[in-house]
């Protein structure tokens, strides 16, 4: 907005210089009114826009999650491209002091060669030993961080390998350290040219009662910003650039589950519960927990706290995911373009694989977003009946019609409308968002 503070500078100087001739000449006096007006305008719109949601703007904002983080280091090891790190993360638990603090090396590690290694903190020069723990499929690369080390910014480190005591990236690595606040229940997925879904489905689950949303854009292409920043800086929205490719030959799950393992490491230790699930999918309580939310009368995390003990099902908790098809007409998509997803499909097809709420401060590792690893505890195949369930809204494309000799087919084709009384309270909320 500089053209803007130069204009208003501009033409306070000129109606300064002109104060004589607007008191004592009629026709300057109307022009100086004029002026007057220009430059109310021109205040009323810089001091209005300063407020608009702008990427460079949000930075400034006293928030308290950091609203965008960028992956600060990628790191491969050349000639084995199994092994590669997207980041480094500073794993504290700022509300628990007594929690020691440690770097986890955020990627697919199927293998690392460095079973004895050190770090080198550059701030402190202090040097603490790395651990290296394949219990897990998703293999823990971690250091320890002295506590003087908390207090910064960020923190400089080098990897050494402790056998040939040379550095292992040939370089230091510095790690900012993010602002994080705590949330009783939130939300991590992954991204990509979601747009035009998102809004939909966020507000949704703020109706539920789910106070924040960890999004990883990878490689979007559709302005998704212009969406997400009014949620970023209202503190409901993190979002994390992810922009990851598989390397040749590698699943493109491998950029998902190190983007899983980067949330639970990042924000786990901030979080009682978080969900882990795609931006098609919807979690529909049934009505008795639904009905508990929606007079006050408990949270969504305080139900799945109630109905799932933790000391019984410490890891998780695993809900049914039913396939939601549309299976419109062409007329009927022309008539639906303004109505919401959830509206519009409501044919029940199949059932698709499981996803989970997980209590993040019990769970070491994410590698799999359907079950936890083999060895730990956790509540699988939660029934509709129990507490709710996952709306998969994936099956079947706009404009594919229904077969006729299906549609009275039941075991086939089951119309579910149960999710049609959260219509009205979404179309208010989107409609005040926009």
């Amino acid at each position: 907005m500089d053209y803007t503070r130069s204009a208003i500078i501009y033409l306070l100087s000129l109606k300064m210089n002109k104060l004589y001739l607007c008191e004592n000449n009629f026709k300057f006096r109307i022009m100086c009114t004029a002026v007057l007006f220009v430059i109310i305008f021109l205040l009323y719109t810089h001091f209005h826009h300063s407020k608009s949601f702008t990427i460079a703007s949000i930075s400034r904002l006293s928030l308290k999650d950091t609203p965008l983080i960028k992956p600060t280091s990628h790191v491969y090891f050349p000639g084995n491209q199994s092994e590669h790190i997207f980041d480094f993360v500073v794993v504290n638990n700022t509300l628990d002091p007594s929690v020691d603090a440690y770097l986890f090396l955020s990627g697919s590690l199927l293998f690392w060669p460095y079973i004895q290694f050190y770090c080198i903190f550059i701030h402190t020069g202090i040097n603490t030993t790395g651990s290296v723990d394949m219990k897990w499929t998703q293999i823990q690369i971690t250091c320890p961080i002295p506590k003087a080390e908390l207090n910064q910014r960020q923190i400089s480190v080098l990897f050494m390998n402790q056998v040939t005591n040379k550095s292992i990236f040939n370089t230091q690595i510095n790690i900012p350290i993010y602002s994080r606040a705590y949330h009783n229940i939130s939300i991590y997925t992954m991204i990509k040219n979601k747009s035009e879904e998102l809004v939909e489905w966020i507000e949704y689950h703020l109706l539920l009662g789910i106070e924040h949303f960890y999004l990883y854009d990878n490689l979007s292409e559709d302005m998704i910003d212009n969406v997400l920043i009014p949620y970023m800086n209202s503190n409901i929205v993190t979002l994390i650039r992810w922009p990851f490719a598989p390397y040749p030959g590698k699943h493109w799950n491998s950029i998902q589950t190190s983007s899983m393992n980067h949330c639970l490491k990042s924000f786990g230790p901030f979080n009682r519960w978080i969900g882990y699930f795609d931006v098609d999918e919807y979690f529909q309580p049934n009505d008795e927990i639904i009905e508990k939310i929606f007079n006050k009368s408990r949270t969504l995390a305080e139900l799945l706290d109630e109905n799932f003990e933790e000391q019984m099902y410490p890891g998780a908790v695993q809900f049914i995911n039913w396939s939601i098809s549309c299976f419109l007409s062409r007329i009927d998509v022309l008539k639906s373009r303004y109505h919401l997803n959830i509206e519009k499909c409501k044919f029940i097809t199949k059932q698709s694989p499981p996803k989970m709420f997980i209590r993040p401060r019990n769970v070491p590792a994410m590698h799999n977003i359907h079950a936890l690893e083999s060895g730990l505890k956790f509540k699988t195949d939660t029934t509709w009946k129990e507490f709710g369930r996952f709306r998969h809204y994936n099956g079947g494309n706009h404009g594919d019609i229904l077969p006729v000799e299906n549609t009275n087919n039941n075991s086939n084709f089951v119309v579910d409308k149960t999710i049609m009384k959260y219509v009205i309270l979404l179309r208010e909320k989107i409609i005040r968002y926009r």
